[in-house]
């Protein structure tokens, strides 16, 4: 009888002992199925649905930040005030679409890449109108070059994020500084958009003109003394194209050696000033200026320039100095005999 009372009580802790380890091994699971969940999700840094996106807000620790948004007109700004440039803003949205986690990063190495990410990183936050729809921390690379360390918000683990086919880093994609945001597009004017064109040459022996368009059939050239001009045509339709897509090399800030010498330059007598009104009530007005030649530059025949043979310095609408290149701007600067009839 005690014999058989023992043997039941074996079985009974063998049951026992049995659902403890079913348990056990059920909680394991459980446990281990939510901290894949978590992984999963702090391993996201990719957007699928980019046409959503209407806000990128972007800073680091100078403190300096670029606001990005889509306006009403379906154009990209760039800290409210000026049009975004269309190859970075296409460059960003390909990024955010395309990044991607490449590895885990060695748990050696995470106190330094998180002291770095905490000093000298980038917040980017990304938003689908009010809702922010990511929340991420760019740091910097590693040293393959092949991806960037990137953590998301409220996540502890930092990772390598990188792009499949592209060999590079990230963390340049996402920049703060406005100029270099902001579009170089002065204007892009097919010839039928144009109304006026208006030059006057103040520091050259050259004759200025306007150039007046209700239409490509609807086209006058006035002298200075503003006085019909006769002309051709076909010069004159051939001229107005070089108003689509005009653009600027770059705005000069003061991190450019030349910022010093601005106010003397901008106060200098022109090259030339230019007012372009387009037929939607817009206008630019463009004063240029010689920029001098490097030390030690020649021409061809080993004499010294005066002046740069690339560019000239400008201002736009009274306020920005910028950089333009002469083999685009040369094709526009005529003097009205550019125009004249073939007799």
């Amino acid at each position: 009888m005690e014999k058989k009372k023992i043997q039941e009580m074996k079985k009974n802790w063998i049951y026992v002992a049995v659902v403890i380890l079913l348990v056990g091994a059920a909680y394991f699971l459980s446990q281990k199925n939510s901290e894949n969940v978590v992984r999963t999700e702090n391993r996201e840094f990719g957007i699928k649905d980019t046409a959503n996106i209407t806000k990128i807000v972007i800073s680091d620790k100078k403190p300096s930040e670029a606001v990005i948004e889509k306006k009403e007109d379906g154009k990209w700004y760039v800290n409210g005030k000026y049009p975004v440039r269309k190859d970075a803003i296409e460059l960003v949205l390909e990024t955010l679409y395309r990044q991607t986690m490449r590895n885990y990063v060695n748990e050696s190495a995470k106190p330094n890449i998180l002291k770095k990410m905490a000093v000298s990183g980038k917040e980017v936050r990304v938003y689908a109108g009010e809702e922010e729809i990511k929340h991420f921390y760019v740091g910097d690379n590693p040293q393959d070059m092949l991806g960037t360390y990137m953590m998301l918000h409220n996540a502890t683990e930092p990772y390598v994020v990188h792009m499949e086919g592209f060999n590079g880093f990230l963390s340049v994609r996402y920049f703060t500084q406005e100029d270099l945001w902001r579009s170089r597009l002065i204007c892009d004017l097919g010839p039928g958009q144009l109304k006026s064109v208006q030059i006057e040459y103040t520091h050259a022996n050259l004759s200025g003109f306007t150039l007046e368009s209700n239409g490509l059939d609807d086209i006058q050239i006035l002298d200075e003394a503003g006085q019909a001009y006769p002309f051709s045509p076909e010069t004159a339709t051939s001229f107005l194209s070089n108003f689509q897509n005009l653009q600027f090399e770059g705005l000069i800030t003061d991190k450019d050696a030349v910022w010093q010498k601005k106010d003397s330059i901008l106060s200098s007598p022109p090259l030339f000033e230019m007012t372009i009104e387009d037929t939607y009530g817009n206008s630019n007005y463009i004063r240029g200026f010689y920029k001098s030649a490097l030390e030690g530059e020649t021409d061809r025949n080993g004499d010294p320039l005066l002046y740069d043979r690339d560019r000239y310095y400008a201002q736009l609408n009274g306020d920005d100095m910028i950089l333009i290149q002469r083999v685009t701007f040369d094709k526009i600067l005529r003097p009205i005999e550019y125009f004249a009839k073939d007799e």
